[in-house]
């Protein structure tokens, strides 16, 4: 029978073999450390999620908006107040409410994914999409939401990995992003998904994204 002392003992005493293998266990998982210029870039993006939008004082944050709803719908110049924003996916009639999750850094994406050329469908085509009677969400909505995700995997450590492999932090993040929105819209056209399932989207998604964030970078250089 132990004594307290032996038995304290028993529990206590780790081989030196098991140290080393636990050691060597946890830097695998661990998250690749990135280069200073990486780290500055990281925090610049930090810092943009950190960022109000304000297109009455910030000339090009309103330049901005209004590029998105032009390339979006077509349209002349717009308002920035007023509820043809709830048409394109805000969530009311002034759309720098919704950035106050991820800052300017969401309005950055959307320009990006409204103007980049490379995509299977046009982003008009995917706000008719967003538009159907049965099927639809709000568009711009999903981008924050996606940015938003995007943000948390960036400060996990998960998407170290790719960043170095394609060294940039910003360039890497826009590519996601479009590879993440088309997959979204791509994924709730198939499945016929209503507004019920977003949630489970967006977490299908994270998770993907989290296991092999490479497939969406793919997803949008192979567009024509």
């Amino acid at each position: 029978m132990h004594t307290s002392r032996e038995a304290y003992e028993d529990v206590t005493v780790v081989p030196n073999h098991f140290l080393r293998k636990f050691s060597l266990f946890h830097c695998l998982l661990r998250p690749l450390e990135i280069s200073s210029h990486l780290r500055d870039e990281r925090a610049f993006v930090y810092s943009l999620s950190c960022t109000k939008c304000c297109p009455f004082d910030i000339p090009l944050h309103g330049k901005m908006l209004v590029t998105i709803f032009k390339r979006l719908t077509g349209s002349g110049a717009c308002l920035l107040k007023g509820v043809h924003w709830e048409l394109i996916g805000f969530q009311g009639s002034d759309p720098t409410t919704d950035f106050r999750s991820a800052g300017v850094l969401s309005l950055i994406c959307l320009v990006y994914f409204v103007t980049e050329v490379n995509t299977p469908d046009s982003p008009s085509a995917l706000l008719r999409q967003s538009l159907d009677p049965v099927q639809h969400f709000p568009f711009c909505s999903v981008g924050i939401n996606i940015t938003c995700i995007l943000l948390q995997l960036l400060r996990r450590g998960a998407l170290n990995q790719l960043c170095i492999h394609r060294n940039s932090v910003l360039d890497t993040f826009m590519h996601l992003f479009t590879g993440m929105f088309h997959h979204f819209c791509k994924t709730w056209k198939e499945e016929h998904c209503t507004i019920l399932s977003a949630q489970n989207v967006f977490g299908r998604l994270e998770k993907l994204c989290r296991k092999n964030p490479k497939r969406f970078v793919k997803m949008h250089s192979c567009q024509p």
